[in-house]
């Protein structure tokens, strides 16, 4: 019986489909179908089977490595660490990998242990952002906003006021859903997405970080994030001021805890945040006094390609 070639990929051998080298029929010297042969009283019929043969390969450089991180989620900053490069042969039709090689090893995040710590506020854009911002920008602080993606087509124009400012933008989700580790992966995946979209398409960014509403966190949230290139941050110091404390309760809070490294917590949306505001000064001051800069989370290497 005939056999048809197959053209094998270049690692397991395996078939691939759509590229088989047809067996060849020939009755006197011409080439005919197999079905043309029945009845056929006389003749010489060749057979040439087809042949297999290994797929070429290709050679791809400069693939990203991402830098490895401490732990899943950066609750204190980290040093981001440098991502590395690596080289593939990859079967040029069916894609398999056929040989990876590193060529510049990534170094790994470590946590910061200078006196740094990263202000971060969640819940916006709202009416006092831009006071938010003002504040920050006379000390001079570059700060983190994470901001819900529903506040952000709702205020553009506070949002954009945000990014003008050189602040750092990070998802907040699109609806601000604190139960989302309940939810099933494509509720998940549509919340973070849509967040997402909504401040690269209003702010011309993508975030690099993202927050979990209320710190709800599960595997598939922490997945979802980091697919799309978001390092997930939390927090280590947690004043709560979204429950309206006075300013100096707020940074009188965050001055007992505050330790190298530490990201902060803040609400500059949400709700009435004046004694937020009212404590953003003093507390940057406090800070400084105490021999501390600012800084932002780290975020984490582009995914690899």
């Amino acid at each position: 019986m005939p056999r048809a070639g197959h053209l094998l990929s270049a690692r397991s051998h395996t078939p691939i489909a759509g590229h088989d080298d047809p067996s060849q029929l020939r009755l006197d010297g011409t080439a005919v179908a197999l079905t043309s042969l029945v009845g056929d009283s006389g003749g010489v019929i060749d057979v040439t089977n087809g042949l297999d043969r290994i797929e070429a390969t290709t050679v791809l450089d400069g693939i990203v490595v991402p830098a490895p991180t401490p732990e899943p989620v950066e609750r204190v900053v980290w040093h981001a660490g440098t991502a590395g490069t690596r080289t593939e042969v990859r079967g040029a039709v069916s894609g398999e990998v056929v040989s990876s090689t590193v060529t510049r090893p990534p170094v790994p995040a470590t946590p910061v242990t200078d006196k740094v710590v990263a202000l971060t506020f969640d819940d916006g854009p709202w009416p006092d952002t831009p006071d938010f911002v003002a504040v920050l920008a006379a000390k001079q602080v570059t700060a983190t906003f994470c901001m819900i993606g529903r506040q952000v087509l709702v205020r553009p124009d506070i949002a954009k006021l945000v990014v003008a400012a050189g602040m750092t933008l990070c998802n907040h989700t699109f609806d601000h859903n604190e139960h989302l580790s309940r939810a099933t992966p494509a509720v998940v995946d549509a919340d973070l997405q849509r967040g997402l979209d909504a401040e690269k398409n209003v702010l011309g960014q993508v975030p690099g970080l993202y927050r979990p509403p209320g710190g709800d966190l599960s595997a598939q949230i922490e997945h979802s994030a980091t697919a799309r290139g978001e390092q997930v941050i939390g927090w280590s110091v947690d004043p709560s001021d979204y429950r309206r404390a006075p300013a100096q309760v707020i940074v009188d809070q965050i001055m007992t805890k505050v330790a190298p490294g530490a990201i902060i917590l803040l609400h500059d949306g949400g709700g009435d945040r004046s004694q937020t505001l009212a404590a953003l000064p003093v507390l940057i001051d406090q800070l400084r006094a105490a021999g501390y800069g600012f800084t932002t989370p780290a975020g984490i290497s582009a995914p690899s390609g």
